[in-house]
This record gives C-alpha cells, structure tokens and sequence, in this order.
C-alpha cells in the first residue's frame, strides 16, 4: 500500500465519480480504476461497489475513507514541513479569502509581498466563509482569512486587523455632511445591504440593530453592486475600509464617510490547521500582515495609513 494508492481514493470517494476523480488527479480513468483496484489488492477486501452507476462505499471502504484522509493530509503537512524547513522563504501557501474581502485585500497584500517577501509562493482561493472552513479542514487550502468566528480542534487562530466600516452616500443626498457619522444619525434610515451568502450580512445588520437603521428588503449579490448602487443615487450602504482605498477605484457620485468613535467594523483573522507543516511560514506570514495592515489610530480617511502602506483616497 502506498500514499498515492490512497490519494486516489481519497480524490474518489470526495468526488464521487471516477471519471471527476481521474480529472482532479491529472490521470486517465483507467489509470486510477487501476491504483484503486490495487490498493483493494493490498488490503484484501473490495472498496467500492462497481456494479451500480452511482459510487458506493463497502462497509470496508467506508472505514478505509475516514482514516484515508488523515493519512494522505498528515503526508501532505509532512511534505510542506520538510519544505519549510529546508528553505522558509520559498515555501508556497494557498489562502483562502472570502469574496467581501477578497480582491481589496489583495490590491494591498501582492505589493507587500512582492517587496517583502519576494520568493514566497501565493495561490488564492476565493469562497464564501462556511466553504472555505470545509476547505481548511479538509486540506484544500493551507489556511483561511475569516471576519467571524470558527472554533474548530485542531484549528490556530491569529487576530491580523480591525477593518472599520465607513458610511457610503450618493452626492447631494441629505447625507453628505462635513464632519463624523454618529451611529444616532442613522436611525430610521434605511441601508441596502449584500444578501446572505456573505458574512458582511451578519456584520452590517449588527450596525442597523445598533443604529435603529432599517434594511432594505433588496439584497446585492456583491459589494460591487452596492457600491454602483449608491452612485447612482439608489441606495445608502456601509462599506469596508479596504475597498474604500486606492488602488480600488471609487465610482463617481459616491462619497465616504467616517463614522465617530466607537467605529463598526469586522475584525480579520488568519486561521490554519495546527498541524500543518507550514505552521512556521504561516506564523511569519501572520506577522508580516499585522505590521502592514494596523490603521493609525487617528488617519483621517483621505490619509489611511498602514504601517509599512500609505493608502491616499485622492
């Protein structure tokens, strides 16, 4: 028995099929029907069930898959150990963002990285927050960025930043004033909000509760909409620090506001599997973000400064 052998039966049973098995591989169907049949040989008994369109697990196939997949994980945290400790800066990390949070965060994090850690290998993911949990868990990416909570075993969490909401208004609307927002002024007013496929729903519609707002009954599929929404004078919505900040193109026709201390937001964290390999590269990682993305403490908006970033609204 050996750990490909297992690998592919692994792939099988996840997808469900032989010929998507055999795809996600990189091999031809016949090639892994082969390395499973062998891997049955090994072990003396039948894995799956092939008389039937639809894969089914034996009893003993069953059993086989729950501790197959620790296994081929363990091998593959192994892998990136090893790795790591043979050369930390060229190590390669897939990272999991969710799509809220996504496309602002790496206009800032690709620039750090090509001048801080230049031979350091990324692969992003973009998914929502319930999958990529599923993904971290099950060893598709090595680790995650989540704006909420996951207390899982086994699981590290490291706090990175605090992104504050900001108010986002069309031009000429009642709400464009000088000066802060306080969360008083928004009572009774009514804020459009992204759907619940995102967890910024759960994080604005704390905001509303707190602020006596209303949410609208119409719900945008992105960010991206909300923001065109409010430029086109249909909407009033809150929108996170990072998509406020250049390089990210703020359309014509809306204007940002600061919202008055205390400030709503969500709190950023990086989370990976306590028994990765990585566990050293990701640790430095975490560090790396936490210089770079800490806001000064009174940068007005126009001057957002990180750190090692400063991000000009001009």
């Amino acid at each position: 028995m050996n750990l490909k052998d297992l690998a592919y039966f692994v792939a099988l049973v996840e997808e469900g099929s032989f010929t998507k098995a055999a795809a996600r591989m990189g091999v031809s169907q016949p090639t892994l029907s082969t390395q499973v049949k062998r891997l049955e040989q090994d072990l003396g008994a039948s894995l799956v069930e092939r008389s039937t369109q639809k894969l089914i697990l034996t009893p003993v196939g069953k059993e086989v898959a729950k501790r197959a997949e620790d296994i081929v994980l363990a091998a593959s945290d192994l892998e990136h150990a090893a790795a790591a400790q043979a050369d930390s800066g060229a190590s390669e990390i897939t990272l999991g963002i969710f799509p809220t949070l996504c496309q602002y965060f790496l206009a800032h994090l690709l620039p750090l990285l090509r001048r801080e850690r230049p031979r350091l290998r990324m692969r992003f993911v973009e998914c929502r927050s319930p999958v990529l949990k599923e993904n971290l868990i099950g060893g598709e990416v090595d680790a995650i960025l989540l704006a909420e909570p996951f207390e899982h075993r086994g699981v590290t969490q490291v706090p990175l930043f605090r992104e504050d909401f900001l108010l986002a208004v069309p031009a000429g609307s009642e709400l464009e004033q000088p000066g802060e927002v306080h969360m008083e002024d928004l009572k009774e007013t009514t804020l459009t909000l992204v759907n619940q496929d995102h967890c910024l729903r759960g994080q604005t519609e704390e905001v509303c509760r707190a602020a006596g707002a209303l949410s609208s009954q119409f719900a945008a599929t992105s960010l991206e909409t909300l923001r065109y929404l409010v430029a086109l004078g249909e909407a009033v919505t809150l929108v996170p620090r990072l998509a406020a900040c250049p390089p990210i193109d703020q359309p014509e026709g809306m204007v940002l506001r600061e919202f008055a201390d205390p400030k709503p937001g969500r709190d950023i964290s990086l989370f990976w599997r306590t028994s990765s390999g990585l566990n050293p590269v990701l640790e430095d990682f975490a560090a790396l973000i936490r210089r770079a993305f800490t806001p000064s403490a009174t940068a007005p908006l126009r001057t957002y400064q990180m750190n090692t970033i400063t991000l000009s609204n001009s």
